[in-house]
């Protein structure tokens, strides 16, 4: 056993060593106690990495003690709490078994017996919703209102951050941290806006883990990519182990109808944007402009118009070749790839949940205070273009726009490129065909 050396403060700085000539787990306890009462403090004792350690026989009896000691602790001095980080799930403790990795036969035996499999109980349902909703939102920003004496529309700003965060703390704190030391307190939708597009331009632990996770399981990068870039419904059931693994990452949760949706509209931009630079780095898709500038209007605006219309021509010169075998998916994909330069640093995109399927996909852009509503679609006959319109039309309504843009795409041999503007109850579409 390795010897445990703390520093004791009680009357002198002596070091005090626990472990020496230690020969078995029950002098291993003893010793825990002893340490514990001597220490005369409560100590909670963190354990990390947890996962690369759960497949030692020694550290799974190691942790046996420790549970054994716990459930008498009323009787017998030991730590107050045990911390164990880096660890998905004790359960996963039975496949290593199987495996049969670095253990013995006769350790894998005596781990798999109800002594040793999950010491901690950590497979118990923990089934407290550690999310924010609006109303807990509003409440923090009325305290932080009180305390720095600022002015806010407090239901506006708390429904605005939830609409980008779903409540995920560390999102909704580094909103409020943003807005409150770089953009000298603009409690304002604009504020929020342009501390997201600060946010999703940062590298963090949180969107490393994020990428990580998907970049290490290829299952779980393709599902998100279904329902992300292919707008298909995916029945939420966490019965199946690759839908329960992206929950347990908060990757995912359950949306309306038990369908399947991306966390959060933070998450799923910083996904699309990870998405987007592997297929650029791989040249699968081919900006076809050397500078942004051309896109930006006078006043500081983009010209979206010139946008779309580049964006048609990147269409007919690259891609014109394609047919129905070139997927709608990548034609989403090549349109995100397009306009994220143009926007970098001023402006950022979302994706509508809403609106999403695998026919059609909403995109807001949204640049210098103002927002630009783009529809991608599938050409399927002008039949369903005309609805189309109407569906876009009833949307803009909805968020209040008086002007709209269709991009569709058109993978027919017998497509004819155009680009023009079309009126539908009193609101103008631009609508250009790809």
């Amino acid at each position: 056993m390795t010897a445990i050396g703390l520093n004791c403060n009680k009357g002198s700085k002596q070091k005090i060593k626990y472990g020496v000539k230690t020969r078995t787990y029950e002098q291993l306890s003893d010793n825990i106690t002893r340490m514990c009462m001597d220490m005369g403090k409560e100590i909670v004792l963190i354990i990390d990495e947890v996962d690369q350690a759960s497949n030692n026989a020694v550290f799974l009896k190691f942790l046996g003690v420790l549970r054994k000691k716990y459930l008498i602790r009323d009787k017998v001095k030991t730590f107050k709490s045990v911390i164990l980080a880096g660890v998905h799930d004790i359960k996963s403790l039975k496949l290593l078994i199987h495996e049969q990795k670095v253990i013995t036969a006769d350790e894998a035996k005596e781990i798999a017996s109800d002594r040793y499999n999950s010491p901690w109980n950590i497979a118990a349902d923990f089934e407290v919703d550690m999310t924010f909703n609006k109303e807990e939102i509003a409440t923090m920003l009325v305290e932080y209102e009180k305390e720095n004496k600022v002015d806010m529309n407090i239901k506006e700003v708390s429904e605005e951050i939830y609409k980008y965060t779903s409540g995920y703390p560390f999102l909704v704190s580094k909103i409020c941290k943003v807005i409150d030391e770089k953009l000298n307190k603009i409690w304002t939708l604009y504020g929020i806006q342009e501390a997201i597009k600060i946010i999703l331009e940062e590298k963090n632990t949180l969107f490393e883990s994020l990428i990580k996770n998907l970049e290490n399981d290829e299952k779980m990068y393709n599902m998100i990519e279904r329902i992300i870039v292919n707008g298909e419904n995916i029945e939420y059931n966490t019965d199946e182990p690759l839908i329960d693994k992206a929950t347990m990452y908060s990757i995912i949760k359950r949306g309306e109808n038990k369908r399947i949706e991306v966390h959060n509209k933070i998450f799923e931009t910083r996904i699309y944007n990870y998405m987007i630079i592997k297929k650029t780095i791989y040249k699968t898709i081919k900006p076809n402009y050397e500078s942004r500038n051309q896109f930006i209007l006078a006043d500081g605006n983009i010209d979206i118009i010139k946008i779309l219309d580049k964006f048609q021509e990147l269409m007919k010169e690259e891609y014109r070749e394609e047919t129905e075998k070139f997927s709608e998916k990548e034609g989403r994909l090549i349109f995100l790839a397009f306009i994220k330069p143009i926007i970098n640093g001023t402006g950022f995109y979302d994706v509508e949940v809403e609106t999403r399927t695998n026919k059609r996909m909403d995109i807001i852009i949204t640049y210098n205070q103002k927002r630009y509503i783009i529809e991608l679609k599938k050409w399927y006959g002008r039949a369903r273009e005309e609805k189309g319109y109407n569906q876009l039309a009833g949307y803009m309504k909805i968020k209040g726009a008086k002007e709209g843009y269709m991009v569709v795409f058109d993978f027919s041999k017998e497509k004819s490129y155009k680009n023009e503007w079309i009126e539908v109850d009193g609101r103008r579409i631009y609508e250009v065909i790809a």
